[in-house]
């Protein structure tokens, strides 16, 4: 097992799937070419985790955290300074989201 820390983030992955360092505060589902919810807030030191439901290839990218495209399995990032980060799938235009950190 790695551990991966990014400006702000934190992750712990394990070949295509990321196992969160501890519960998620906030999950988020990939749905078609939708993230749902799109929008979610959390404290500082919390983790947000994203959850492939189709089989349909995605990535979650931010500035600062990248998922890698996968067509299942999760990712969790762990968010340690406040502020507003949005993110995307680079594959599929519009497919858009936010997280709040407080």
């Amino acid at each position: 097992m790695a551990v991966a820390a990014v400006t702000g983030c934190a992750h712990v992955k394990t070949g295509s799937a990321t196992v969160p360092p501890g519960p998620a505060a906030a999950v988020v589902h990939l749905k078609a070419v939708t993230f749902v919810p799109d929008a979610v807030t959390v404290r500082s030191g919390q983790a947000v985790s994203w959850v492939w439901d189709d089989p349909i290839i995605h990535n979650v990218t931010g500035d600062d955290f990248r998922s890698g495209n996968q067509a299942s399995g999760s990712y969790t990032y762990t968010f340690t300074r406040p502020g507003t980060y949005g993110y995307r799938c680079t594959i599929h235009a519009g497919m858009t989201g936010t997280v709040t950190v407080r």
